[in-house]
């Protein structure tokens, strides 16, 4: 799984940072080198929300820091889910 990689560190920490340029930087190289969307989203994108969660119940980070990790998180899964192959386009070729 990716959830022990560095790329969900560096993930995580452009969350936390807020950076949506580095964000989409990784994801966009994440994608380059192969990685399915689904995968991205079910190993990087769901435990980086769950981590987010965790450190913001543990007060490791503040609200305005889990609010603005959270809505990037949410973007960045949007921005995923519209590069994933519907099953219906696949079965009209």
């Amino acid at each position: 799984t990716l959830s022990d990689t560095v790329l969900s560190r560096n993930f995580l920490q452009t969350l936390r940072s807020g950076n949506r340029t580095a964000a989409r930087k990784l994801i966009d190289a994440a994608l380059i080198a192969g990685l399915e969307p689904a995968v991205l989203l079910n190993q990087l994108v769901w435990p980086a929300m769950e981590r987010l969660q965790t450190l913001h119940r543990d007060d490791n980070i503040n609200q305005a820091t889990f609010n603005m990790a959270t809505r990037l998180n949410r973007s960045i899964a949007d921005q995923i889910s519209a590069r994933q192959k519907s099953p219906d386009l696949l079965r009209q070729r």
